[in-house]
């Protein structure tokens, strides 16, 4: 009996030593497996590394053949001459006269500006920018190329546009908050507003002068942030004329 349980138990310890070692073979096979697959991870990252740097290598090149650099260094000038805006009716006319002629070589004459048509349209739009606030700044951030074909070069552009908010400006822009809403009216007066905007600018691929301009601003966003709340916002842009369009509407107005 004594032999028969030693015979049991040895083959019970037999076929436990034969997992365990199964079982370090299995984990050996798996930490060899895992680490050629780590390797060759790391080989295949930095060879999709080397392709993309090649195919940026190539875009640019290409980019500098059609020109795209020269579009974004146009659309840098055109940003700091109107850095402080456009003041037609006074300030100084040497820039003023800079400001026009820059821009008839930057657009063509029957420029596209968010639907609208013409150069004095968009003239018209920086104009009517500068009258209605005490103080006037364009900010760019960035220049993105979106899409460069035969035809066309689009380049995106982030711009903050920061103003101060006079009474003039509220009853111009926000003229139900000037009639009914005094208490939100008087939070806007005097305040400096800072408006994200967005530009694309389609440039002709021959000319590399500008046939399309559509620009988009978050008026809201502006709101949210200066009154920190949702609801007032949305209040001040019931009847608002300043939106989206970038002060669409107020092209005929005359402010005082």
């Amino acid at each position: 009996m004594q032999s028969t349980a030693i015979s049991i138990a040895d083959r019970v310890e037999a076929r436990r030593a034969k997992r365990c070692n199964r079982s370090k073979i299995s984990q050996r096979k798996y930490r060899a497996n895992q680490k050629a697959s780590n390797t060759q991870l790391v080989e295949d990252v930095r060879e999709l590394e080397m392709n993309n740097l090649r195919l940026e290598a190539r875009l640019s090149v290409l980019h500098e053949r059609q020109g795209v650099s020269q579009c974004i260094a146009s659309i840098k000038e055109y940003l700091q001459l109107f850095e402080h805006g456009y003041n037609p009716r006074g300030g100084d006319v040497g820039h003023t006269n800079r400001q026009e002629a820059f821009v008839h070589k930057f657009v063509t004459p029957n420029v596209d500006y968010n639907g609208k048509i013409g150069v004095d349209y968009l003239l018209d739009q920086w104009a009517t920018y500068y009258a209605l606030f005490e103080s006037f700044r364009i900010e760019w951030t960035t220049i993105q190329v979106l899409t460069v074909d035969e035809h066309a070069i689009v380049l995106e552009t982030t711009v903050f546009m920061h103003v101060l908010v006079t009474d003039t400006s509220v009853c111009a822009l926000f003229p139900r908050l000037a009639q009914h809403r005094a208490d939100l009216a008087d939070k806007l007066v005097g305040t400096k507003l800072t408006v994200p905007l967005r530009a694309l600018f389609t440039h002709d691929a021959h000319t590399h002068q500008v046939t399309r301009v559509q620009a988009t601003a978050s008026v809201a966003v502006a709101l949210v942030k200066h009154l920190n709340s949702v609801e007032e916002a949305s209040e001040a842009l019931l009847g608002a004329l300043l939106d989206d369009n970038l002060l669409l509407e107020l092209q005929h107005q005359h402010t005082p």
